[in-house]
């Protein structure tokens, strides 16, 4: 299987998107994204287990605000593998309006 992730990391010097995700670099934008989200999730409002989604991976290691989403475990989830599934590539700003009218019904 084709992985976007991995090659887009590979191309700026990481094995991999796992370690990318490790990187003091990734850290800090991570850091400075929920920060800006003001620890919240995005489409839910949770504080719990949030995570930082990457809408595409077009711009690994230079990310521009537009290209992250900060979520908790459950609506991450929800965004891979639940009825709102989106690949990351193909991700569409009108899904959040879908999404978020249903995420605590889910």
């Amino acid at each position: 299987m084709y992985d976007y992730s991995n090659e887009c990391a590979k191309a700026i010097g990481y094995r991999s998107y796992d370690e990318y995700l490790r990187s003091e670099h990734w850290q800090e934008v991570r850091k400075a994204t929920l920060a800006a989200a003001n620890n919240r999730c995005q489409w839910c409002g949770s504080r719990v287990a949030l995570h930082v989604h990457h809408k595409t991976y077009d711009n690994i290691g230079h990310e521009h605000d537009d290209d992250l989403l900060v979520v908790c475990r459950e609506c991450h989830d929800k965004i891979h593998w639940g009825p709102f599934y989106v690949d990351a590539l193909e991700f569409k700003e009108d899904h959040e309006n879908d999404f978020v009218s249903e995420c605590l019904t889910y």
